[in-house]
This record gives C-alpha cells, sequence and structure tokens, in this order.
C-alpha cells in the first residue's frame, strides 16, 4: 500500500509519512488486539517497513523517536503526536509527552 501510494506521488512537494501504533495503546492494548511483540518492537517494525517501502518517514510517540532514529536514519522524518504540557489531561492517551521530550529523545 505504502509502494503504491509513493508511486502515485506527484514528483515534487509532497511527502509520504505512515502511521506506525497511535498513542493511545500500550502493550496491554496491543495484546488485545492481537499485535504480537511490545509498542517499541512493533513501532520499529512498521517503521522500517515503512521506509523500506519509500515512506519519508513515520508518525510516532515521542517515547520511540530515539529509538526510530536509530533503526532508520536521520533522513526519516518523524512526526510525533502525544504532546502536551506536564500535568496535561491523558485522555485516552497511553503514550504522552511533554514538548521538549522529542527533542531530549533525538540524537544527532
Amino acid at each position: 500500500m505504502i509502494e503504491a501510494a509513493v508511486g502515485a506521488l506527484p514528483a515534487m512537494g509532497t511527502r509520504l509519512l505512515a502511521i506506525t501504533i497511535l498513542t493511545s495503546h500500550d502493550d496491554e492494548t496491543l495484546d488485545e488486539i492481537g499485535v504480537n511483540g511490545s509498542v517499541v518492537e512493533s513501532v520499529l517494525r512498521l517503521a522500517q517497513i515503512a521506509k523500506e517501502a519509500g515512506a519519508d518517514g513515520v508518525v510516532a510517540s515521542p517515547h520511540e523517536v530515539q529509538a526510530i532514529r536509530e533503526a532508520c536514519g536521520r533522513d526519516c522524518l518523524i512526526v510525533t503526536p502525544g504532546i502536551g504540557p506536564a500535568g496535561a489531561a491523558r485522555d485516552d492517551q497511553a503514550r504522552l509527552a511533554t514538548p521538549a521530550a522529542p527533542l531530549d529523545n533525538f540524537t544527532t
């Protein structure tokens, strides 16, 4: 599916991001829906598949930024939802972070 989307993109200016694991999931909810492995293992597996298929990057929680960077390299874009101020309501989110966290977890 990602390869088909990459093939359909205009030649310039559009980037394709693949979704990994929604920030509302944790290890327990992944197990409940039949996904094998931990959140981190699943995110990395999906990020690597997306990169190999030609995606420009992924959407993932701030908690997986460093692991994705190490696995997929510096040219992989990483968009991080689940960002909020310290003490903000979690609502249905399982993997949140403060605005500084992705930067703290980003290896150069």
